[in-house]
């Protein structure tokens, strides 16, 4: 997947959210959304780290 793609599927399933505040599913589709923008966060900090030598 392109940068792009990802940024699309965020986009998309935010204004999904914001238009269906109600639905049992919107809470959980945030939830899911953070996760996953915490773990490639996380990951990319740690791919970025310089190795430690011993």
């Amino acid at each position: 997947m392109r940068p792009s793609d990802i940024d699309q599927i965020i986009k998309f399933s935010m204004i999904w959210v914001k238009n269906h505040p109600t639905h049992p599913r919107s809470s959980d589709l945030s939830d899911e959304l953070a996760a996953g923008a915490q773990a490639v966060v996380l990951h990319f900090a740690q791919a970025a780290q310089a190795p430690v030598q011993r």
